[in-house]
């Protein structure tokens, strides 16, 4: 085989391998939700590892003729991608009815072995070219690693121009390079077959699906079939694809007091992958941010005056927004994603963007903690530090989160957030409400073995309230004094919010507003606060324990346990708690176990 091409056959088809691998985890993650990533890097394992037994297998046919095998081998996984495209799109996969219909797990089983197929074909294809003679393994080696390296980098660039379809397809023709390199151009034979070849991938391109394919259970697919609503902007990226929805039928204001009778600013969503959720309002005077102090995060404002504030998670701007409502003079406002900002900075800036260039705002595209634990940000610097809900309440309410890591919500990570407060700062988590009890509680206890790992008694520097929607937890730097546990409770009254912690605290005090049969809230937070922390946190139905930077799965709640309880109480409405993304993650487990064995 020719050294110089069988080497630029190897890291073609290494890049476009790689790339797939990044493709499938945007198209899923756009179609389903972002845990579908476990399964496409061990689909893409599992094909590289079944290669080397297809190799074993074909071993004397393939050694007659390796160059031929290593084209024909590119030029199936060239094929195979669009093919698997348009296959993988007509599985009728439901991943909200998984707990339901165990047909829906013939549906997964289906998928993984349509995403399979290309990483098969790119394995083999490695693998043959690894048959040659020894002293050339290395420059082979070589190629793939930096072929490799190629298109990760290649394929995260591209994502900023290309939707999912267009990269898989531009994945398609690398694939199809990959083997005209090394075709016999100069034979009639290899003329026809290449030609043939490019013709017969033309075709199945074409008839490939072009846009992108949303689940109707997202935030997006529910805004668009309202009357009325258009999409006006749409970026994309590899951190999410990012949709405008501007209509009359949009009415966006979650966790606001429902006792606010005043009107909400005119506003258009900022979606990203279909589900997060941001509302942009277009609030031209400090007092159109009144209704956001009608939303529990507006707390810690009562308890610090003209505070200097970051928040961890800037998105559409409304903690900004309140921020200077509360005429904060400091506000740090950290955002992940390059693209929300270019979004609220340029398209957005004439429809409530502009608060990103309010006064006394620093808009910074930072991760949090590494923003926190840098030089440039000392311990004591702030007053406030507003950690908002930055997930979607969907999601999250269906467990599809329960598999996703999140370094933001453990032990270490509110410690260091609690050392950048001055005394008397506050640190604000807002969480969404679900009942019975499961984020609220976990991120109390969290904070509290964060105050207990700096050695401050958590009962002295916690509260927590919760509207309809929402769950706030207060951390405070110094215990909460007499005047502030005052504040906090005139507060919730005339918002109608419920209490749900506070020092010296009476039951009769909870659960008064937004009424469980229960108040479990309050009974929870004192039993984890108390002697008997550790026999309340074993006998819970649902995993509550603070997590930490070893175990930072803060949206696993389900306990296996628990399922016989739940079904004596509730029936077939158990299956309602079965969180999706940890079904999902032990699925996708068996059926790899089943595939390997095969």
């Amino acid at each position: 085989m020719p050294l110089f091409r069988t080497r630029l056959a190897v890291a073609l088809i290494s890049s476009a391998a790689i790339a797939l691998q990044l493709a499938l985890m945007r198209e899923l993650s756009l179609r389903f939700w972002a845990h579908f990533a476990y399964m496409v890097i061990s689909v893409a394992l599992l094909g590289f590892g079944a290669s080397g037994t297809g190799i074993s297998l074909l071993r004397r046919r393939i050694l007659v003729h390796p160059r031929g095998w290593i084209c024909g081998l590119a030029m199936a996984f060239s094929l195979s991608i669009p093919l698997s495209l348009r296959a993988g799109r007509a599985v009728p996969l439901d991943v909200q009815y998984l707990a339901w219909n165990l047909s829906q797990l013939g549906a997964a089983a289906a998928l993984e072995l349509i995403m399979f197929i290309p990483f098969l074909l790119a394995g083999m294809m490695v693998g043959v070219a690894l048959l040659d003679l020894p002293r050339r393994l290395n420059g082979h080696y070589a190629a793939n690693l930096v072929g490799s390296g190629v298109g990760a980098l290649a394929a995260v660039a591209t994502m900023f121009v290309l939707t999912t379809s267009g990269l898989l397809v531009a994945i398609s023709i690398v694939g199809y390079l990959a083997a005209a390199v090394l075709l016999p151009w100069r034979r009639v034979g290899g003329v026809v077959f290449g030609v043939g070849a490019a013709a017969v991938l033309t075709l199945v391109t074409w008839q490939a699906p072009r846009q992108d394919v949303i689940s109707q259970y997202k935030m997006l697919s529910y805004v668009r079939s309202c009357p009325g609503t258009e999409v006006i902007h749409q970026a994309r990226g590899p951190l999410g694809r990012i949709d405008v929805v501007a209509g009359r039928s949009i009415h966006y204001a979650p966790g606001l007091s429902l006792q606010y009778t005043g009107e909400i600013p005119p506003h258009v969503l900022m979606i990203t992958d279909g589900d997060q959720t941001s509302a942009v309002y277009d609030c031209k005077r400090r007092d159109d941010w009144t209704f956001m102090d009608h939303t529990t995060a507006a707390a810690g404002y009562y308890l610090c005056d003209r505070p200097r504030v970051p928040i961890l998670g800037a998105g559409g701007g409304v903690d900004i927004g309140l921020a200077t409502y509360h005429e904060s003079p400091e506000i740090v406002a950290l955002e992940m994603n390059p693209q929300v900002i270019k979004l609220m900075t340029g398209p957005l800036g004439g429809r409530g963007g502009g608060i990103y260039r309010a006064k006394g705002v620093s808009v910074l595209n930072r991760e949090a903690r590494g923003y926190l634990a840098s030089d440039g940000c000392d311990e004591g610097k702030f007053d406030i530090i507003q950690l908002p809900a930055i997930d979607a309440f969907g999601a999250s309410g269906a467990g599809l989160y329960a598999t996703q890591e999140s370094y933001l919500y453990t032990v270490e990570s509110l410690e260091l957030m609690l050392r950048r407060l001055r005394k008397g700062g506050v640190l604000c988590i807002t969480r969404w409400a679900r009942t019975p009890p499961r984020d609220g509680l976990r991120i109390f206890d969290t904070a509290a073995e964060a105050l207990r790992k700096l050695h401050l008694d958590p009962s002295k520097h916690l509260a927590m309230i919760r509207s309809w929607a929402t769950v706030t937890v207060l951390v405070s730097r110094s215990p909460l004094t007499a005047r502030e546990v005052d504040a906090l409770k005139r507060f919730c009254r005339q918002r109608s919010f419920d209490l749900c912690y506070l020092p010296a605290l009476a039951e009769s005090e909870a659960n008064r507003h937004h009424v469980l049969d229960q108040p479990y809230y309050f009974r929870g937070a004192r039993a984890l606060l108390g002697q008997h922390r550790d026999a309340y946190l074993d006998d819970y139905l649902f995993d509550v324990a603070a997590c930490t930077d070893d175990r930072p799965y803060f949206f696993h709640f389900l306990r296996w346990r628990s399922l016989g309880v739940l079904a004596d109480r509730l029936g077939p409405g158990t299956r309602a708690f079965l969180e999706m993304g940890y079904i999902m993650l032990v699925a996708g487990l068996a059926q790899a176990v089943l595939l390997a064995a095969v």
